[in-house]
């Protein structure tokens, strides 16, 4: 009988960057967004801030990925920006919860010379443990098409538009163009249910214990149809 093989120690650490590592953090994070002149100016303001919770940087997830004391890889996660501008969400009671359920990969990145060696999978596996224990329950990003096949590995689904359902209308919101939305749930209270007459998979459980009938099927311009 052969001996299980133990896990290598990745040769890397990650946690959350201090007010001095602001310039490295900066400068890896803004290849996620290479073409904005300043992109993710408000992460500059949390980092000079320094850490503090509820999550490492206020409401927002900052990670560096460390080796041999040089940063490698970062991540940005926050609340999605359409949970503050959508106009189907009713009131901001609604969009609290939102803000508390849905996490947002705003940027990650890893620098050349370290990329395809597990540093990108690494920080969002300890996001992933991170939002859940903050309570978090869904986290989705935006990608090009050319990054389907990586995320899809890593546990996410890409869908043409996140449709959530609610005890009201289903809540959708389209991806920036040219780009897609991918979503994975963080919590066994979240599924993703496919339902009749839609090419995308449904989020369940995130606004409650709302669940898809399991008779339902989607009928263009009316949502949701349960046949009686």
């Amino acid at each position: 009988m052969s001996k299980r093989r133990k896990p290598q120690p990745r040769p890397f650490s990650i946690k959350p960057p201090a007010a001095e590592d602001e310039q490295p953090f900066m400068e890896l994070l803004a290849l996620a967004d290479p073409d904005a002149p300043e992109p993710y100016a408000a992460v500059r303001v949390l980092l000079a801030r320094g850490p503090q919770g509820p999550l490492s940087h206020g409401i927002t997830l900052l990670l560096a990925a460390r080796k041999n004391g040089r940063i490698i890889g970062v991540l940005n996660v926050s609340v999605p920006e359409w949970v503050v501008t959508h106009p189907g969400i009713p009131d901001e009671g609604g969009r609290g919860l939102l803000a508390r359920s849905i996490a947002h990969v705003h940027g990650i990145a890893v620098h050349p010379d370290h990329r395809r060696r597990g540093v990108a999978r690494a920080l969002l596996e300890q996001a992933r443990k991170r939002l859940a224990d903050a309570g978090h329950l869904l986290l989705s990003l935006e990608h090009g098409e050319d990054l389907a096949d990586f995320y899809r590995r890593l546990g996410f689904t890409t869908v043409g538009q996140l449709t959530i359902h609610t005890p009201g209308p289903l809540l959708t919101q389209p991806p920036s163009p040219g780009l897609a939305i991918a979503v994975q749930p963080i919590s066994g209270r979240v599924r993703l249910c496919q339902v009749p007459g839609t090419a995308d998979p449904i989020v369940e459980g995130l606004v409650g214990p709302y669940r898809v009938p399991a008779n339902a099927v989607f009928l263009p311009g009316r949502g949701l149809f349960t046949p009686q």
